[in-house]
């Protein structure tokens, strides 16, 4: 055997193994992407419980939901409680909304993630939505966009 038919040998070998470091790479992606969307879906959730738990565990925090459900004015401080309870939930939507947008939400259910939005918006005697226009500037303007594109729609 020549060299140069060695050197073709060589050349060869090396392809497959290429090949093969680049489907082992491939398979490793997407393993570390679906590690990824489970650490964030936990992030997600994990957000829902805390915020859960923060209306069951706080004595005052209910009593301003009930008082903004049945229209009755609020104080200054349960203004601001109510108003960190509902970016609280809006920050999670945000979460959702950005996993989806990157392509590692594909499993988030838009339809679920609208209703929340709308369930917000329509919920603490439309607190959220008269608040909305000052604190949308807060947020990029394609999560923004897409908070009145849902909004819009429940009307």
């Amino acid at each position: 055997m020549t060299i140069q038919e060695l050197g073709a040998l060589g050349e060869l070998g090396g392809s497959v193994l290429i090949l093969i470091t680049l489907i082992y790479i491939s398979i490793q992606t997407k393993h570390a992407r679906k590690s990824q969307l489970s650490l964030e879906q936990q992030a997600i959730h994990s957000g829902h419980r805390e915020f859960f738990l923060a209306v069951m565990t706080s004595p005052e925090l209910p009593v301003v939901i009930d008082k903004a459900n049945s229209g009755a004015a609020l104080s200054g401080s349960e203004k601001v409680r109510l108003a960190s309870m509902c970016q609280a939930r809006l920050n999670l939507i945000l979460m959702q909304f950005q996993l989806r947008k990157v392509g590692i939400g594909e499993e988030i259910d838009l339809d679920e993630e609208a209703a929340e939005v709308r369930d917000l918006f329509s919920n603490f005697g439309g607190f959220m939505g008269s608040h909305w226009p000052t604190i949308r500037h807060a947020y990029a303007k394609d999560f923004s966009q897409f908070i009145q594109a849902i909004v819009a729609l429940a009307k």
